[in-house]
C-alpha cells in the first residue's frame, strides 16, 4: 500500500531508518521482537524489510496473554516496535496512564497488559484514529476512557493537521499544513485534563505526550497542582524519547 504525503516521506522516519544499524537499542528490540511477536519472523520482515499486506492483525505476546492490535498502515508497525519491542515508554508498570496523542492505540494496550488493574485515559482528536482506538481497545473498556479532543495550552478550538496514516498529524501551530487536511478541532486545555483525571484516580503515575511538535508547549503550561499529581513524564522531543520524574 502506498501513501502520500509527509506520511510515506517523513524526514524523521528516513534519518531513522538509515541510522538504524548504527543504535544498541534497535538490536535490543530486534531481540525483544522474538518474544513479543506471536510470529516472529512475519513480524520482522514486515517491521524491518517493509514487507507485507496492510491492514494487518498483529498478535502479540503480552504478561496477560495474547492480544491483537489493528495496523491500518505499514508506519503503525514501526510504533509497535518502538513501544513493545524497543521500550521507548520505558518497563515499568503504572496502574494509571494519561496517554495524550493515543493515536490507535499501541502505547495504551502496551500499559493495559502490563498489569491487569492497569488504567489508561486516552486523548485523541484524529476521527480516523479513534475508529481504530476504540476498535483495539475493546477487550479493555472497563479499564479505559477515550477523550475524543485535542489537548492545547488553553481550551477552546483549534485547527488540526490529520495526515492520511494519523501517525504524524498534530495542532497546526506545530504541525506543517502541507502534511495533511487541515480540520477544526475541540481543545481542551491540559491542566483540566490533568485535572480530570486525578480527580478520578487519585494520582497519575505516567503522563505520556505524544503529539507531533505541541509537546514542550503542553508542558510548559502545565500548572504547579498538575505538576504535584504526576510521578514521571514521557514525551516526543524531535525523534527523541525523554522521561522526567516529577514526584518522588
Amino acid at each position: 500500500m502506498k501513501v502520500s504525503g509527509r506520511s510515506a516521506t517523513s524526514g524523521q522516519d528516513i534519518r531513522r531508518r538509515w541510522s538504524a544499524p548504527l543504535r544498541p537499542r534497535n538490536y535490543r528490540a530486534a531481540f525483544n521482537s522474538l518474544r513479543v511477536y506471536a510470529q516472529p519472523v512475519d513480524g520482522l520482515r514486515r517491521y524491518a524489510l517493509g514487507q507485507g499486506q496492510f491492514p494487518h492483525d498483529l498478535s502479540l505476546r503480552t504478561p496477560l496473554g495474547r492480544v491483537t492490535v489493528h495496523l491500518p498502515h505499514a508506519h503503525d508497525m514501526r510504533t509497535v516496535n518502538e513501544v513493545f519491542c524497543r521500550g521507548d515508554y520505558g518497563r515499568d508498570a503504572p496502574a494509571v496512564v494519561l496517554d495524550i496523542g493515543a493515536n490507535i492505540g499501541v502505547s495504551a494496550l502496551y500499559f493495559l497488559t502490563r498489569r491487569p488493574d492497569a488504567v489508561v485515559h486516552c486523548v485523541e482528536p484524529h476521527p480516523g484514529n479513534l475508529a481504530v482506538l476504540r476498535a483495539n481497545l475493546a477487550p479493555f473498556s472497563d479499564r479505559v476512557q477515550i477523550h475524543p479532543q485535542a489537548v492545547a495550552p488553553t481550551a477552546g478550538r483549534a485547527e488540526f493537521v490529520a495526515d492520511p496514516v494519523g501517525r504524524y498529524s498534530g495542532l497546526a501551530d506545530f504541525t506543517p499544513r502541507e502534511s495533511g487536511e487541515v480540520i477544526v478541532v475541540p481543545t481542551r486545555a491540559i491542566d483540566e485534563v490533568v485535572s480530570t483525571v486525578a480527580g478520578q484516580c487519585g494520582r497519575i503515575e505516567l503522563l505520556k505526550v505524544d503529539t507531533e511538535g505541541s509537546e514542550p508547549a503542553l508542558l510548559r503550561a502545565m500548572g504547579s497542582e498538575s505538576r504535584a499529581v504526576i510521578d514521571s513524564v514521557v514525551w516526543e522531543d524531535e525523534g527523541h524519547v525523554r522521561r522526567e520524574r516529577w514526584t518522588r
